[in-house]
């Protein structure tokens, strides 16, 4: 049986996180933002960026293109925003503080792992029909790129098992 944290004294209530700020964090410093939520929030955010990078690096076979940091400095603004909002809303709902890291670490699972792999999948896929390489195209397309979310399905649930026992321990 997994414990809540106390709550917060009625004086001192939890302050809330400016979408708008958070945004802007992320579009100009991509991963990095997520400090503005603490440093929980950044330590699941770099184990799922360094983790992504990492098996999709592995199997696809292409390097990644200069656009890439752009669109995921796109994607961490949209991101922070979207937990600000998560966050604020947990925060007028109840007097605890909410398990930001946790709701983290479960959104980037959902979010951005499929975003880096479906960007990366279409990415190597229209390289290779650019080489005329249609069946490795394909390939690529359909079969790495669904196999690499399943795969990072499945670490992602390990270490989100981890996380709750270091996070959260059983009393």
């Amino acid at each position: 049986m997994t414990t809540m944290p106390p709550p917060l004294p009625s004086n001192r209530r939890a302050k809330k996180k400016v979408p708008l700020v958070a945004a802007l964090l992320g579009f100009t410093i991509g991963p990095l933002s997520t400090i503005y939520f603490g440093w929980k929030v950044l330590l699941t955010t770099l184990l799922v960026v360094i983790t992504t990078t990492l098996v999709v690096a592995w199997a696809m076979p292409f390097r990644f293109p200069r656009w890439y940091p752009w669109a995921t400095s796109v994607f961490f603004g949209c991101w922070n925003y979207m937990l600000a909002v998560a966050y604020n809303a947990a925060v007028e709902t109840s007097d605890s503080k909410a398990p930001l890291a946790l709701i983290n670490l479960v959104g980037m699972e959902g979010w951005y792992v499929r975003f880096f792999a479906i960007s990366m999948g279409l990415y190597s896929g229209i390289t290779l029909v650019k080489e005329e390489r249609f069946l490795a195209a394909l390939v690529a397309t359909f079969l790495l790129t669904p196999l690499t979310i399943c795969l990072f399905e499945s670490i992602m649930s390990l270490l989100a098992d981890l996380f709750i026992t270091i996070f959260n321990p059983k009393e």
